[in-house]
């Protein structure tokens, strides 16, 4: 999958990691997809709130594995799932992108999230993907 994400022209890239974002994560054996407790949940609530991405999208994450992405500029929204990888230690978004601990930085108000590869170690090596940074709404610090 990343090798044939990698031969694609930057614009079909984009395209194409989108749409396996929307993707529903797959589950492993022995993996928990959306674990109450534990470091999935606790990377999870890290991530909590409203975050800002490329282009002007609004990503809204929710405390039930779940994330509203809104394309402000076209008014339109979809519904993003994300699950729990135990075994590489990571949050999955659907079957492109993958933020461990680490991609979450600056305070917790910039996430990094990463192409899926073999393992968190793999993902670790990789730039960036997409980036968000954490909406501040009024009032807040």
């Amino acid at each position: 999958l990343e090798m044939e994400l990698a031969l694609l022209p930057e614009s079909q890239l984009e395209l194409s990691a989108a749409a396996l974002a929307l993707a529903a994560p797959e589950s492993s054996a022995g993996t928990e997809l959306r674990p109450s407790l534990g470091a999935g949940r606790e990377l999870l609530q890290r991530l909590v709130g409203a975050w800002w991405g490329p282009r002007g999208r609004l990503y809204r994450v929710s405390g039930s594995w779940a994330c509203e992405l809104t394309d402000v500029s076209q008014d339109s929204s979809w519904q993003l799932d994300f699950a729990w990888d135990a075994d590489a230690g990571c949050i999955l978004w659907g079957r492109a992108f993958v933020l461990s601990p680490t991609d979450l930085t600056q305070g917790d108000q910039k996430a990094s999230w990463r192409l899926q590869g073999s393992g968190s170690a793999a993902a670790a090596e990789r730039e960036a993907a997409v980036v968000w940074t954490r909406h501040m709404e009024e009032g807040e610090q």
